[in-house]
């Protein structure tokens, strides 16, 4: 049995992914928990100035509240509390 002749095929390599000018950048920031009182990391969306949503401690898995102010990009006011105050 013969093998069958191999096929080399063309692959288009061009990105269909947003510039770098387009994607907005998140930024980090250390937060201690409200429950657990343990630190962790979390990233905030800087396109949005005002923010407010819960988001689950990576930790102990409770829902904490977070209030979010952004000026000219930046982080400029954050504050976490717990989900049922």
């Amino acid at each position: 049995m013969a093998l069958p002749e191999t096929e080399y095929y063309h692959v288009r390599t061009e990105s269909t992914l947003p510039t770098t000018s387009t994607v907005n950048t998140l930024l980090e920031h250390i937060i201690s928990c409200p429950y657990c009182n343990e630190s962790i990391i979390v990233l905030i969306d800087p396109s949005v100035e005002q923010q407010a949503y819960i988001e689950d401690c990576q930790v102990c898995c409770q829902p904490i509240e977070f209030r979010v102010l952004i000026t000219e990009g930046e982080l400029s006011e954050i504050s976490v509390s717990q989900d049922n105050q």
